[in-house]
């Protein structure tokens, strides 16, 4: 089942044991193991709940990656742009070029 993928592949990448888990979503640590080992897999309650968790917190992750992507860029650009519009125009050329070498990769 996707459900218990996504959790095991999160308990696995935070380096959570099933107690630890349990706490984030309070829930005990018989649940998260029962959950993630039933067999058939069903989705349970708890098994929503740890998946929602997992969900949520990969979002916010993602967006703090790509918000630190766009800070590191803006940098970058400072770093090497002169402040006048000629300037701004070779980087813009620059960055178009780039973009066609990059989606050939």
């Amino acid at each position: 089942m996707e459900a218990v993928a996504l959790v095991q592949s999160f308990k696995r990448s935070r380096k959570l044991s099933d107690t630890a888990l349990g706490d984030l979503v309070d829930v005990n640590q018989s649940s998260v193991h029962r959950a993630l080992s039933r067999k058939p897999p069903r989705l349970t309650p708890t098994l929503q709940k740890l998946c929602g968790y997992a969900k949520k917190v990969t979002r916010i992750d993602a967006g703090r990656q790509a918000e630190s992507a766009k800070q590191q860029l803006a940098t970058a650009v400072e770093g090497v742009w002169d402040g006048s519009p000629e300037g701004l125009n070779k980087l813009l050329v620059l960055l178009r070029d780039l973009r066609t070498l990059v989606s050939r990769s």
